[in-house]
């Protein structure tokens, strides 16, 4: 009995420890209300204004023959070739090319002349064309009656045949050359690379 009593006290102070329960069935409403609220409004402003610049570089030059015996006969074709000199022609322009006058001021050279540009032809003029030769300072449209200087060393530097050109301040190498037995003169002068 003794046992059953002992039981029964533990099982009221267990009661007790637990405490009320509300029975009325009802949760107790959770009063913390979330005011965060979240306003990202970030709008992405970034617009691609880059134009697609690709360019292109091209070929800029002048290639000639003659016959130089008294005074230099010829024709010369100035020229701008797309894809560094291996594409189409953007510009072809030809023009004879008659001695005006024989100059002594190149010391080096066999001989030199003052030659004067004439019939004036555009060949072929696309894309961009022309226009590329006028912004680097070869205007077709002042070529008529324009004089340059050409000489024409046969062992330059002891190497090399050679068409010399006048800038009006030095004579200059400008590009390789060939003079044959008959004074056949022959060049092909790459100016340079222009883009486009």
């Amino acid at each position: 009995m003794r046992t059953l009593t002992l039981l029964s006290l533990l099982a009221g102070t267990m009661t007790l420890g637990c405490g009320d329960k509300d029975d009325t069935g009802t949760e107790e409403a959770d009063a913390d209300t979330d005011t965060d609220t979240d306003a990202d409004t970030d709008a992405d402003t970034d617009a691609d204004t880059d134009a697609d610049a690709d360019t292109g570089s091209a070929l800029m030059g002048r290639s000639g023959a003659a016959t130089v015996s008294d005074g230099y006969t010829g024709t010369e074709e100035f020229y701008i070739i797309s894809d560094d000199g291996d594409g189409e022609d953007l510009c072809r322009v030809s023009y004879d090319l008659n001695s005006v006058g024989e100059r002594s001021d190149c010391t080096i050279c066999d001989w030199a002349y003052d030659v004067q540009i004439s019939n004036v032809q555009v060949i072929t003029d696309t894309g961009v064309g022309c226009n590329l030769g006028k912004a680097e300072g070869s205007d077709i449209a002042t070529l008529e009656g324009s004089v340059v200087p050409y000489g024409y060393v046969p062992e330059y530097y002891g190497h090399a045949q050679v068409l010399m050109a006048y800038d009006g301040a030095a004579w200059y190498a400008a590009s390789f050359a060939s003079l044959g037995k008959k004074d056949d003169f022959s060049y092909d002068w790459e100016v340079g690379y222009i883009s486009y």
